[in-house]
């Protein structure tokens, strides 16, 4: 039994090393140390974009999407339906744009109430508005008169169309067209006399230039006083808004208050008073006096009747 066992058991393995002939090598040992360094990792360069093909393919993808879609709606039943329609829309489109075009307003036209006063173009390097020419039309005149100018009229500015052909104001001439048409009130001065308004001028500068010069031609050329004291009228300046109409020049109101002026009044009939002793103490004609009184006879005047007489003053009397 033992020599069967030791027959049928399986030689025993010898290691590589120890395998017979000159061939076999003994196992080489790696030197003990640092690993070796890793190569680096180059880094992949990134694929250039062109941005021309890139927006180029992205218009050709839309292409490509409608001409797909417009195949389809194509092969159905209601595509002459939708193309009618769509063609319709667009001719009803295109008019409304074209209507809106031709019809949007182009110019501005002014009117004074019910009044056009002229049409001036929107077209321009300047903003046209109605506040904008009221404003420079205010500060034309305030320079004209050296005071501050408050208009009075209704102004209303309308939207319009002109053709090429249509007579339209420039810029200057809308705003002297404005100042020509328009109310307005100068912040100015009256002179006062005893309590009346005598006369309307643009500032108390010459309101007071003005009485300076009538008190010096009253005094002739003698020693002058201040106009506060030179008349025997009393005399104030009034600082108000005054109405354009009444505003008098300098040489106007110079003659206003010089020139005397006829005041109404009556006179009481005494012993020995006749036609032409009126005549000589009022200023006024013979035919003058006759007019005013028809129902009386020139030739019988009677004591303590009543006569209407005009009688002639100055406006202002120099102080003695």
């Amino acid at each position: 039994m033992d020599r069967r066992r030791q027959q049928t058991r399986p030689p025993a393995r010898r290691p590589s090393s120890q395998k017979r002939g000159s061939s076999a090598r003994p196992p080489v040992r790696k030197p003990v140390g640092r690993p070796p360094a890793k190569p680096a990792k180059r880094r992949k360069k990134k694929p250039r974009i062109d941005i021309t093909l890139t927006i180029l393919d992205f218009f050709a993808n839309i292409g490509r999407g409608i001409k797909k879609g417009y195949l389809r709606v194509r092969q159905t039943r209601y595509f002459r339906v939708v193309s009618a329609f769509t063609g319709v829309v667009f001719v009803v489109l295109a008019a409304m744009l074209t209507f809106s075009v031709a019809t949007r307003p182009n110019a501005l036209e002014i009117y004074l109430g019910d009044t056009s006063i002229g049409t001036i173009r929107l077209d321009g390097g300047r903003q046209v508005t109605l506040e904008y020419i009221t404003r420079h039309a205010a500060a034309r005149m305030e320079t004209q008169l050296g005071s501050h100018v408050r208009f009075e009229s209704e102004i209303e500015a309308r939207l319009v169309r002109v053709g090429t052909g249509a007579t339209v104001l420039t810029f200057d001439n809308m705003v002297t067209a404005l100042i020509n048409a328009v109310d307005y009130y100068v912040w100015g001065a009256v002179i006062i006399v005893d309590g009346n308004s005598a006369v309307s001028v643009s500032s108390q500068s010459v309101a007071e230039s003005l009485l300076r010069d009538i008190a010096q031609s009253l005094q002739q050329g003698s020693s002058s006083m201040p106009f506060h004291h030179a008349f025997v009228e009393e005399v104030e300046i009034l600082h108000t808004y005054v109405r354009r109409e009444y505003l008098m020049t300098h040489a106007q109101a110079y003659s206003a208050l010089t020139t005397p002026r006829e005041v109404p009044g009556i006179h009481t009939v005494q012993r020995g008073d006749t036609f032409w002793g009126l005549e000589q103490r009022y200023g006024m004609s013979v035919n003058d006096i006759i007019e005013a009184n028809p129902d009386v006879n020139p030739d019988d005047l009677r004591v303590g009747q009543v006569l209407e007489v005009v009688r002639t003053v100055p406006v202002l009397t120099l102080r003695d």
